[in-house]
């Protein structure tokens, strides 16, 4: 198998992480211009930023925590060339959970639908992680 094509689902997550951005930019300015907050809140932005603009933060913020672990493995996986099927098929299911969990977060916000497509990932991650120790140990 070409142990390139674990970079893809890489490139879009850290696509979709860099993408969230913009509607949080876009809520924070927003929130300044209709007066809605000052610009001064956005300082330590977890303590003063309105509670409908610290979503886009928070969606922002969860890019750089379970995903860390994706991508760690993810590069394992190719530097040891123990790219598979089953490999990819995790990846690709992993990035398309956390897109959809980005999505709630910055549009309904309905937590148990962020909650359970959350632990979806995670269980996924788990697994992603386990197959890569099977993996190693099979090699």
């Amino acid at each position: 198998m070409n142990q390139n094509l674990i970079f893809w689902p890489l490139i879009i997550q850290a696509l979709v992480s860099l993408y969230l951005y913009i509607p949080m930019g876009r809520a924070r300015f927003g929130s300044v211009k209709s007066g809605q907050a000052k610009a001064h809140d956005y300082k330590l932005p977890k303590q003063n930023e309105p509670q409908e603009i610290a979503k886009f933060g928070n969606a922002v913020s969860n890019q750089f925590e379970l995903p860390v672990i994706f991508f760690a493995i993810s590069l394992a996986f190719h530097s040891t060339g123990s790219v598979d099927i089953v490999a990819l098929g995790l990846a690709w299911l992993f990035v398309v959970l956390k897109t959809a969990h980005s999505f709630v977060y910055i549009t309904t916000n309905k937590l148990k639908w962020r909650f359970q497509i959350f632990s979806a990932s995670l269980i996924i991650c788990a697994v992603y992680c386990l197959w890569f120790a099977i993996r190693l140990v099979l090699a």
